[in-house]
């Protein structure tokens, strides 16, 4: 059995098997961090992909703020099988987090998020409860999005 943290490099290596089955040429990003972790070059198509895997089901297909501006299209590995999106993100629902006040995306099941996924996975939820209430000034025993 694979380890957890292996998983991400497992799936780079399926796409770029994948790809190179489809006539491209891969070069793969060395550095673990990065906003694109596998270039490929067939004729003059130029692919710039994020690779996200898991082992069954559906992979994330989000990409961040930066990925989307610089081009890059999500390859999502799923039991072995590589597909590639074709994300059509509407920024016109881009927020600001009221916590590290940068741009994000909300979760589409939750549009009226306050805080990005860094901020709310940073805090403990009763850190967040109160947070929330501070930000809008209030001392209702509601909770955040």
């Amino acid at each position: 059995m694979i380890h957890r943290k292996h998983t991400g490099a497992r799936s780079e290596m399926i796409a770029c098997v994948w790809l190179l089955d489809q006539g491209y040429e891969v070069f793969r990003n060395v550095s673990q961090c990065g906003l694109i972790d596998v270039v490929a070059i067939k004729g003059g198509e130029v692919l710039r992909l994020d690779i996200k895997g898991k082992k069954s089901g559906t992979a994330s297909t989000r990409l961040k703020k930066a990925q989307i501006e610089a081009g890059v299209r999500c390859l999502s590995v799923v039991d072995g099988v590589c597909t590639i999106h074709d994300l059509n993100v509407d920024v016109s629902k881009e927020r600001t987090c009221r916590r590290c006040k940068k741009a994000f995306i909300p979760a589409p099941k939750k549009p009226r998020q306050q805080l990005c996924i860094i901020c709310r996975r940073s805090c403990s939820p009763q850190h967040l409860v109160e947070y929330w209430h501070a930000a809008r000034g209030n001392g209702n025993a509601e909770t955040p999005d």
